[in-house]
């Protein structure tokens, strides 16, 4: 897996929305829009590397940038956008699930008395029990 891609969108402006549509060529999958060109950018980005990361995931072709001319229409116009993976694969890894369990209520009571966190002491327990 690679450390980083870069690839070119294009960014088509609509005066009837007065929104940027943003397209990634090479990336089918890949689109998003912004209220702003920058807002935009952001959001291509973000969409970039979600794409490539269920891609790496799955095990589907991810295509190399070929440094090419691409020509735009009226109201757009293209912008490289670069992903760190290993930043992109840090974020979607560590998402927090939720576990649903089961303690005596008398435990929970003085727990919640204590205004103990759950996540927190199960979290601590779990990484102290798996020696992380």
């Amino acid at each position: 897996m690679k450390e980083s891609y870069c690839f070119p969108c294009i960014i088509r402006y609509s005066n009837e929305e007065d929104l940027f549509y943003v397209h990634f060529p090479d990336i089918e999958e890949a689109f998003t829009d912004g209220k702003t060109f920058k807002e935009a950018l952001y959001n291509a980005k973000d969409v970039l590397g979600l794409v490539l990361y269920e891609r790496e995931q799955m095990g589907r072709e991810i295509p190399e940038y070929e440094d090419t001319l691409i020509k735009t229409k009226e109201n757009e116009t293209v912008s490289l956008v670069e992903v760190w993976m290993p930043l992109v694969r840090d974020r979607i890894e560590s998402k927090s699930i939720k576990k649903t369990l089961t303690i005596p209520k008398w435990l929970n009571d003085i727990a919640e008395k204590e205004q103990v966190n759950y996540s927190q002491i199960l979290q601590a327990a779990l990484k102290n029990y798996l020696n992380l």
